[in-house]
């Protein structure tokens, strides 16, 4: 148990340094005020994509030590639902005309978390 509470430990303070860098990029190039005139500022993309991170390593650390033969079985249905409340978080702002902006920094957000998420499916399954 608390090898999975370093690991959202690790993916926290992760996620706060890829944001500082994310945002202080956006802000020098005077991205940050676009994102935020979409009704998307870029801390509530990252805290989106921290809390969905954070569903599929509990799902998964529970499914390795429940059912350790179905672990790659639920991280693709977690992995599915994740891409689904991403499109439902995120269909909105992207019929605005200015959503270009917002197209590829969610998508730099969504890239980055999603490599965290493949990371650990993979340790769960080498376990396993």
């Amino acid at each position: 148990m608390i090898v999975y509470i370093k690991q959202v430990l690790i993916l926290f303070f992760v996620a706060v340094l890829i944001f500082a860098v994310h945002f202080f990029l956006l802000k020098s190039f005077a991205g940050i005020q676009q994102l935020d005139n979409l009704g998307f500022p870029l801390y509530e993309i990252y805290i989106f994509q921290l809390i969905l991170s954070i569903i599929i390593m509990v799902g998964i650390s529970y499914c390795s030590q429940q059912f350790p033969q179905y672990v790659g079985f639920v991280f693709l249905g977690l992995l599915t639902l994740k891409f689904v409340l991403n499109y439902l978080f995120i269909h909105n702002g992207l019929a605005k005309p200015q959503a270009d902006i917002l197209k590829y920094n969610y998508l730099i957000a969504v890239v980055l978390f999603l490599f965290y998420d493949v990371v650990f499916a993979y340790k769960a399954l080498n376990k396993s």
